[in-house]
């Protein structure tokens, strides 16, 4: 008898299968318990239904970073590795995003992450972020390189992840004294 650990393995591959196949909506959970060979009773002991697989799918994928740095990476390697585990599943990813219900998982997965790895979610627009970054970049079959992508995703994080306490006080507090024209200045400059 396959060992608790290995059916889960089998029933995690046979729904990465289906989604480089299909977008996460259109999967049932019907089509993974035949897709991984397994009957209705094991799938429902080890997953509550697919959502919840899909998000132990994520999780599997997104923590092989630890493989590489440890668990005390820093934000740019973790940002990066997502990026590269992303970029090297362009399908599933594509597919997971796409659609709404999908798209929760995504997020709900990132937040996960971050949880466990800070012990916090941090902000709800961090994720829309994430979502949108890889919208764009799935539309654009992932042509863009990590390197180009990760700036993007860093210029579109909210002032409050980047700075905090005394520092966000005085970027803000410089940011209200300028003026309109220095706007208009920066904008025509770019």
């Amino acid at each position: 008898m396959p060992s608790t650990v290995s059916t889960k393995k089998k029933i995690m591959n046979g729904f990465s299968s289906l989604l480089t196949q299909k977008y996460f909506s259109e999967i049932k959970t019907v089509d993974i318990i035949r897709e991984s060979n397994v009957s209705h009773q094991t799938f429902y002991r080890l997953f509550a239904d697919k959502y919840q697989l899909a998000e132990a799918v994520c999780m599997d994928m997104f923590l092989r970073f630890q493989s590489v740095y440890g668990e005390n990476v820093t934000w740019r390697e973790l940002a990066i590795s997502l990026l590269n585990i992303i970029k090297n599943n362009p399908r599933l990813f594509k597919h997971l995003t796409s659609d709404l219900e999908g798209a929760e998982v995504f997020r709900h997965s990132l937040e996960e992450l971050s949880k466990r790895l800070t012990g916090d979610i941090g902000s709800p627009p961090v994720y829309y972020i994430w979502l949108c970054i890889v919208r764009e970049w799935s539309a654009n079959k992932f042509q863009d390189s990590v390197a180009d992508m990760y700036s993007k995703l860093c210029s579109y994080l909210p002032v409050n992840e980047v700075l905090s306490g005394k520092e966000l006080e005085k970027a803000l507090l410089h940011y209200e004294c300028l003026d309109m024209q220095f706007f208009i200045s920066r904008n025509n400059s770019q």
